[in-house]
C-alpha cells in the first residue's frame, strides 16, 4: 500500500526493543498463529477502533491473516511502514502490535499507533507501550513530528 520509504537506506532500523513487561520486535509471518489468536480474542475492539464501517476482522482465517502478515513484512523490508509484534518478555505470547505508517496528516511525518488483546487492556499495558512508543521513536527513530494515535 506504501510505496516511498520513510527513513532513509543509512538508517540502521531497529529490530529489537524490550521493557520489563514486553518485546516489541518485527512482525513476519511467523507469528501467524499467534497474531491470529490475539486478533481474534479482540475481535469486537479491533472492530470498533479500526474500522467501525467494516465487518473485519470477524469472518478472518489464518490464510488471510498470514497474507496481512506478509504483506507488512514486505513493507517492512522496504522501509514504507514498520509493524512490530508486541509480545511478553519471554517471546511466548502476543500481546498486541503496533505500527509505524506514513502520516496522512500534513504536520506529521509518521503515525504511530498500537492496539493490545482485551486479557491485557486493564493491566496498565496500554500505558506502558505509549510511554515506551514515545520515548523509542523520539530517542531512535529520524521522524521530526510524529502523530501517536492513542491506544487504538
Amino acid at each position: 500500500m506504501y510505496h516511498d520509504p520513510i527513513v532513509s537506506q543509512e538508517f540502521n532500523v531497529p529490530m529489537l526493543k524490550k521493557t520489563f513487561r514486553c518485546l516489541f520486535r518485527p512482525l513476519t509471518i511467523r507469528d501467524v498463529i499467534r497474531d491470529f489468536d490475539a486478533v481474534m480474542s479482540s475481535a469486537e475492539y479491533l472492530k470498533e477502533h479500526f474500522n467501525p464501517g467494516s465487518s473485519w476482522p470477524e469472518g478472518l482465517t489464518v490464510e488471510q491473516n498470514l497474507i496481512d502478515l506478509g504483506w507488512h513484512e514486505y513493507e517492512f523490508q522496504n522501509r514504507t511502514s514498520f509493524t512490530y509484534t508486541i509480545t511478553d518478555t519471554e517471546d511466548e505470547l502476543t500481546l498486541g502490535c503496533c505500527y509505524i505508517y506514513p502520516s496522512k496528516m500534513e504536520n506529521h511525518d509518521v503515525s504511530v499507533s498500537y492496539w493490545v488483546r482485551d486479557s491485557e487492556r486493564e493491566t496498565g499495558l496500554n500505558e506502558h507501550i505509549a510511554d515506551t512508543l514515545k520515548n523509542w521513536v523520539t530517542k531512535d527513530w529520524p521522524f521530526k513530528n510524529p502523530l501517536y494515535v492513542e491506544s487504538i
